[in-house]
């Protein structure tokens, strides 16, 4: 037991470790004036004011339990003065209202375990990519009416229950997916909704995909090269060795290629021809709570509107890009926002060992 000197240390180093709380987010987007985001470790949606340069939690995102708030949700998509979220592991699409200060769900049917893999708005709907879902969804962003358009498996003739999707991409009129550990990228055309296969020669392992300016990048995570597939999606037009295992492509305000690593938290940057450009290194050096497992940073989809684009790193660090610059910020919690946290989710984290209830806190649920 302790002695009530040691036990007041105790709490007192408790208190202190709340600055230390990890913002690592699941899903993130930015407008010109705050980033929305949701976290990796609990249901929660936060945002990052840039003109107070303070981070603030919005609120608890309800029916979404502690349990599968890891990578709760996939894609953040802001429109209309409203966020949609779009599932990974929760089960149902919810709807933001920033203006009303409220959150809507929209139910799915025959939830999977793992929901989407990406979200896409285009033209007043959203494209939900499966990652273990049997459809093919879109919603209307204003009557949130909801459209199966295809059962992928069954249109494609694919036979496997542990095959799924892992990353999505967009050129023209055309989301590109990937199944990984196979050379096949899935072509599922949005006008038409028609699916289709493709085979890419000399690949065995596709694990991220990309687009700019209608090319297609892909990884090939056996042999570690970013290739850029010929137009017809058969060969490889060009290719570049990276060796580095399991990353994730993204494009970077349709100009850059960035390659971020999954296990540590590196990124490269190459130009569309894939000539190298330059690299960052963002490693998380603190003992930080409610940290994801991986190393890999949070990326936004490009703004059009705005032309902005954000990224979160492992280490808590934001960057926004324009086409002119980028500007970093270093974000922490601070402690009235782990009080606010404390309330707004006290009924989940009191059954849960965690560094954001001290005794005091548990007892009070308690009580």
């Amino acid at each position: 037991m302790y002695g009530y000197t040691e036990f007041f240390i105790k709490v007192n180093e408790m208190n202190r470790q709340y600055i230390n709380f990890s913002l690592n987010a699941c899903c993130i987007c930015t407008t010109s004036k705050v980033v929305w985001f949701v976290h990796w470790g609990m249901p929660a949606l936060f945002k990052y004011n840039f003109e107070r340069e303070k981070i603030i939690l919005v609120r608890e995102i309800p029916n979404v339990s502690y349990g599968k708030a890891g990578s709760g949700f996939k894609t953040i998509i802001e429109i209309n003065d409203k966020l949609f979220l779009i599932p990974c592991r929760a089960d149902n699409i919810v709807v933001y209202d920033i203006k009303q200060d409220k959150f809507t769900e929209i139910e799915l049917k025959s939830p999977a375990e793992v929901m989407f893999s990406k979200g896409f708005l285009i033209n007043g709907k959203i494209y939900c990519i499966p990652y273990l879902y049997d459809w093919i969804v879109s919603v209307d962003i204003d009557t949130y009416d909801i459209e199966y358009l295809i059962n992928w498996k069954s249109e494609l003739n694919i036979i496997g229950d542990g095959l799924n999707i892992d990353a999505a991409s967009i050129a023209k009129e055309t989301i590109f997916c990937i199944i990984p550990m196979t050379n096949v990228l899935i072509k599922f055309n949005y006008i038409s909704k028609k699916i289709e296969l493709a085979r890419i020669n000399g690949l065995s392992n596709i694990i991220s995909i990309c687009c700019i300016d209608q090319k297609v990048y892909v990884y090939d995570n056996d042999s570690m090269e970013i290739c850029i597939l010929d137009s017809q999606l058969k060969n490889v037009e060009f290719k570049r060795k990276i060796n580095v295992k399991n990353v994730d492509l993204h494009s970077v305000l349709n100009t850059y290629i960035v390659i971020d690593c999954i296990h540590e938290s590196k990124q490269f940057y190459y130009d569309k021809n894939l000539n190298y450009v330059r690299e960052s290194i963002h490693n998380c050096t603190e003992k930080k709570y409610m940290k994801s497992f991986y190393s890999v940073s949070c990326w936004s989809d490009y703004n059009a509107h705005n032309n902005l684009q954000c990224v979160l790193y492992e280490d808590d660090e934001l960057q926004v890009f324009n086409k002119n610059a980028s500007k970093s910020y270093n974000i922490r919690i601070t402690e009235n926002e782990a009080v606010c946290i404390r309330k707004e989710l006290a009924k989940e984290l009191s059954f849960y060992e965690n560094p954001l209830m001290n005794l005091n806190d548990w007892i009070k649920q308690l009580i």
